[in-house]
């Protein structure tokens, strides 16, 4: 599978994701974040991996983490949830579920 500038094959690197056309997993991206580096030093270390491939990468998990995103699916995931459980509070009579004469146990 290829997508946004990394592939995962079982048979490279063992399934890793690594970027497209090299054996460069996309956890060495992350190990050079975390000591500071910038993608420029991730890609002249690693020229094998076109700046492109990287950036895709990036661009990807900035949607796949967005705001605006995840509130939009969010929303649609709540009401989903509401109706859920509004639909179990109409089939007992009760708001908390526990049932006429029933109390929550303190914790």
């Amino acid at each position: 599978m290829k997508a946004n500038g990394v592939s995962i094959d079982s048979e490279v690197m063992h399934g890793a994701p690594v970027f497209r056309d090299t054996r460069v997993p996309v956890e060495a991206l992350f190990d050079y974040f975390h000591e500071g580096a910038t993608v420029d030093k991730f890609i002249k270390d690693f020229p094998s991996v076109q700046k492109a491939d990287v950036l895709d990468f990036l661009d990807s998990l900035k949607k796949e983490y967005s705001f605006e995103e995840n509130r939009v699916a969010g929303r649609e995931h709540s009401s989903a949830i509401k109706a859920s459980v509004k639909k179990s509070h109409s089939n007992n009579g009760t708001r908390n579920g526990l049932g006429e004469g029933k109390k929550r146990k303190a914790s």
